[in-house]
């Protein structure tokens, strides 16, 4: 089993507002500071720990690792604000909620993608002090079978025990974010800002893309259109490979029409005397 600490920034508990603390913090993995026209900061609150107090989730819409989902900040209510308690990983189309069996502990599972139905089970722990993220299981294909290995557990933590998290996710656009909290918002959306400062040559990395491979380039084919303006070589056309009769060939040709004309007039002459 797994266990792993979350990235933890934890600050004094005496923060008023998260929204404005995750904005001014927030840096994209391209080193961007920057907030642009599409941007739209997702809000979650839920109890981590069924202590009866929900914590506060916030994440760019943007900002995914992946197929894994969103990359989440996590505040906790204090006496005097919040505070910055860690960060979480998780897609909040599909999470469970509440008592796991497999740690005895009260807290997200969320499953993580590889591939072809792979993947691994991840329990995310907050212990009231810190976040943890536990493996508990892993979903394997056989490689005889082909069969999935492991289903029956993230079965367990899916489906109809799974919530989704986008029926109670507070959404608040860019155009809001910047008249509530000042921030600037770039006119281009974010795909269009990496299309203008990067070479043409240069590919395009979009947020979903540390889980998508590049395809590769194809060359471009022609249309049905071309294909039938395009000229063919008639089958009387001197073809590249096709040579022109050589002079030896002509000259022998010239000698033996000679000797066998000769041949008759000697013949006749024979027969006339």
């Amino acid at each position: 089993m797994l266990v792993s600490p979350a990235l933890i920034v934890k600050g004094n508990g005496s923060i008023t507002d998260p929204v404005k603390d995750y904005l001014s913090k927030f840096t994209f993995y391209d080193g961007r500071k920057n907030f642009y026209s599409d941007d739209r900061l997702l809000r979650l609150d839920i109890d981590l720990n069924n202590d009866g107090q929900q914590e506060m989730l916030l994440s760019l819409a943007r900002d995914k690792n992946g197929k894994q989902g969103n990359t989440w900040a996590v505040y906790r209510k204090t006496k005097i604000g919040y505070e910055d308690i860690g960060g979480m990983t998780f897609s909040s189309s599909g999470f469970y909620l509440g008592h796991i069996n497999d740690t005895d502990d009260y807290g997200i599972v969320s499953f993580w993608p590889g591939g072809a139905g792979e993947g691994m089970l991840l329990a995310h722990i907050f212990d009231g002090s810190e976040i943890k993220e536990i493996q508990i299981g892993e979903i394997r294909r056989d490689p005889i079978t082909g069969k999935l290995e492991g289903k029956e557990l993230l079965d367990k933590y899916s489906g109809s025990h799974a919530i989704n998290g986008d029926n109670v996710i507070t959404t608040i656009s860019a155009v809001q974010l910047a008249k509530d909290y000042g921030i600037t918002i770039e006119p281009q959306t974010y795909l269009q800002a990496l299309q203008e400062g990067l070479p043409a040559s240069t590919p395009i990395r979009t947020p979903l893309a540390s889980a998508v491979a590049t395809p590769p380039l194809e060359m471009p084919k022609p249309s049905p259109s071309a294909v039938a303006s395009t000229p063919r070589p008639s089958a009387t056309a001197t073809t590249a490979t096709e040579k022109p009769a050589s002079s030896f060939s002509i000259v022998s040709a010239v000698i033996l029409t000679g000797i066998i004309t000769g041949v008759s007039v000697f013949m006749w002459w024979r027969k006339s005397r």
